[in-house]
């Protein structure tokens, strides 16, 4: 076990957060996915899909993704979509045995000057196989439900454009986060109203004092994606929420001056007006897209504007 996962793992006992993973779903021109053969225990010697940790040096989960089909296939692949971000304690089979991930899934393809597909010291072969007939080979990890979900979006055309707005400012650098230790999971909530505004809730603590911000907060160990978007809503606006779609995920070196963290965002449907000031934010408003505040908190700019385009094209 690597240095970097043996602090993780203490780091996760001690404060009780999840590690964030990403998966590929690497396809050829036929529609093949690529699995690997691993050779290191957990899982050695089942099929498996490319992935990885993510780590405070990579510049964002895509470099991450990026980072490891080249250091487990020795090949350079281009990002194509957002396909899903899973993660729920009583999920089975676990995403990992040694801890509870949330996992980001991207599909992507291999870019046409790579070096061909090699063995490594993690995968000792590779193997090209349509979806369906991979779900019938023994995986490892849960990657028969990482397929299955990509084949559920492919099918009802839910898979998400990778295209988005980088926050750059820190890319290639070595950034001094706060907290150095890992990437932490936020799951953000989306609130569009009848008239396309969006709903902004007002910082009372630091970081980002006085700043606006989108409401929600940290995932923790014992509770789903989901439960921590809810649970968030509830505590920063006072109401109750249902979730909808995943918008997309926002991982960019810096956004955050104390820890490494990916924003994930989806749309949710807030039961009621009666927001409820408290520790955490003092006032809320719904702003129009071109009108957005200035101080925002946590570099959102590019997401929200990311939010305009769709909502202009929908």
């Amino acid at each position: 076990m690597s240095e970097f996962i043996e602090s993780t793992i203490y780091k996760l006992e001690e404060e009780k957060y999840a590690i964030l993973c990403v998966d590929l779903i690497i396809l050829d021109t036929e529609g093949n996915v690529l699995l690997g053969r691993r050779t290191l225990e957990p899982a050695k010697g089942r099929w498996v899909l490319p992935g990885g940790y993510v780590q405070i040096t990579d510049d964002n989960i895509e470099s991450a993704a990026v980072r490891s089909a080249k250091t487990e296939f020795g090949v350079d692949i281009e990002l194509t979509h957002l396909v899903d971000v899973m993660g729920d304690p009583d999920m089975k089979p676990v995403a990992d045995p040694r801890f509870y991930a949330v996992q980001v899934l991207y599909t992507a393809v291999i870019k046409k000057n790579s070096s061909p597909i090699a063995s490594s010291y993690f995968m000792s072969e590779g193997m090209w196989v349509k979806p369906r007939k991979a779900l019938w080979k023994k995986l490892g990890f849960n990657h028969k439900m990482l397929i299955k979900s990509y084949l559920k979006k492919k099918s009802e055309e839910q898979l998400i454009p990778i295209k988005r707005t980088l926050y750059t400012q820190h890319f290639g650098q070595v950034h001094d986060y706060l907290k150095n230790n890992y990437m932490h999971t936020v799951v953000m909530g989306i609130v569009i109203n009848e008239r396309n505004e969006i709903l902004l809730a007002h910082r009372v603590q630091e970081p980002f004092k006085g700043a606006w911000d989108l409401p929600g907060g940290h995932m923790y160990a014992h509770e789903s994606v989901e439960e921590c978007l809810k649970r968030e809503v509830r505590e920063e606006l006072g109401v109750d929420c249902e979730v909808g779609d995943l918008f997309h995920v926002y991982s960019d070196k810096g956004m955050s001056p104390k820890f490494s963290r990916a924003m994930v965002l989806y749309f949710i449907r807030i039961k009621s007006q009666e927001f409820v000031k408290n520790v955490e934010m003092d006032d809320f408003g719904y702003f129009p897209l071109d009108q957005i505040p200035d101080n925002l908190a946590y570099h959102i700019d590019g997401a929200l504007k990311d939010v305009k385009d769709f909502i202009a094209q929908r």
